[in-house]
C-alpha cells in the first residue's frame, strides 16, 4: 500500500502555498494538486472555472469534494491526483473543511496536515494579499479564518503553527512525516492481514 499524498488543512492565509513552495524546494516529487474555484476567489493555489464545467466534471465522476463557503464555490477534481500520483510524484492537496479532508479518504490514506495561525495574524496575510491582488472582496473571507475545526475533531498527524515555524522547517516536518506513514504502510502490507487461530 502507498500513502496517496499530503493535505494541508486550513483556512484562508494559513500558510498553505507558503509550506507547499517550501516542500516542493525541500524535494520536488512534492507537487501541488491545483483545485478549482467558481468565484472571485484568486488565490494561486486554483483555477478559475465555471458552474457548468464543475457539473460537467461531475457527471463524469470526477468531484471528490465541492465546498461553499464565503460566497465562492471549491471543489477538488480527482484527476490531478491521479495524474501527479501515476507519474510517481506526491500530490498535496490543500481544503479548507474536515468534510473535504473526509472527502478524499476516497482516494485513499494520506498524511494530514492542520496549518494553524492565529485569526489577527491570518487577517493581516489577506489585507497584504488582497493590497497586492488591487484590492478585491476581503469581508467574507476574514470573516472564514476561523472555519477549521479543533485537531481534535480529525485524526490529523501534524498540527503546524506557521506563525512560529519557518515553512522550511514546517517542510521537514512533513516530509519526515509522510517517508514514516509510506514506511508503516509498506510494512503493514509486508506482514499482510492476521489470520484467526484455527
Amino acid at each position: 500500500m502507498r500513502i496517496t499524498g499530503i493535505i494541508l488543512c486550513g483556512p484562508p492565509a494559513s500558510g498553505k502555498s507558503t509550506v507547499t513552495g517550501a516542500l516542493h524546494e525541500l524535494d520536488p516529487r512534492f507537487v501541488l494538486a491545483r483545485s478549482l474555484v467558481v468565484g472571485d476567489d484568486h488565490a494561486d493555489d486554483h483555477d478559475q472555472v465555471t458552474h457548468e464545467q464543475v457539473e460537467r466534471l461531475r457527471a463524469a465522476g470526477r468531484i471528490i469534494a465541492d465546498t461553499r463557503r464565503d460566497g465562492n464555490r471549491y471543489v477538488i477534481d480527482r484527476h490531478p491526483i491521479e495524474h501527479i500520483a501515476q507519474a510517481g510524484l506526491v500530490p498535496v492537496v490543500h481544503v479548507g473543511s474536515s468534510r473535504d479532508v473526509e472527502g478524499l479518504s476516497v482516494m485513499g490514506e494520506w498524511v494530514r496536515v492542520l496549518l494553524v495561525t492565529p485569526p489577527e495574524i491570518r487577517r493581516e496575510r489577506l489585507r497584504r494579499r488582497a493590497d497586492d491582488a488591487g484590492g478585491p472582496r476581503l469581508r467574507g473571507r476574514q470573516d472564514a479564518v476561523g472555519a477549521v475545526p479543533p485537531a481534535a475533531d480529525l485524526r490529523f498527524h501534524l498540527r503546524i503553527a506557521t506563525n512560529v515555524t519557518p515553512a522550511e522547517h514546517a517542510a521537514r516536518e512533513i516530509a519526515d512525516a509522510f517517508v514514516a506513514a509510506s514506511r508503516l504502510a509498506r510494512r503493514r502490507v509486508a506482514v499482510g492481514p492476521v489470520s484467526g487461530a484455527g
